[in-house]
């Protein structure tokens, strides 16, 4: 079982055109997602499921067996510039001493 986080560049909801979802079909969205080495990939999730986690454009997530969980730590670093947070080299941390991101604990 992989688990990879990735940052969500972009969700936007599936197009259906002037057809109707079938009964008890959630809606989807694409949920355009970038891992730490520039790879992309897209995700079709169900929009409901988004919300409920509280996934949008911006955070980092981690994607286990197919399914989405909100990264604890979803904000960009300033120590890892160009690198979510977590995920690249640390640089020195003397005046912002109070981030709590996996390097600087």
């Amino acid at each position: 079982m992989e688990e990879k986080n990735y940052r969500v560049l972009r969700i936007e909801e599936q197009l259906y055109g002037c057809e109707e979802l079938p009964e008890g079909q959630p809606v989807l969205c694409d949920v355009l997602l970038e891992a730490a080495d520039g790879t992309q990939r897209v995700l079709p999730y169900p929009d409901a499921e988004l919300t409920r986690l509280d996934i949008n454009e911006g955070n980092t997530v981690t994607l286990r067996d197919h399914r989405l969980a909100k990264a604890a730590h979803s904000h960009q670093c300033v120590h890892h510039r160009g690198h979510p947070a977590g995920d690249g080299p640390p640089e020195e941390l003397s005046w912002h001493h109070h981030c709590q991101c996996r390097c600087h604990r």
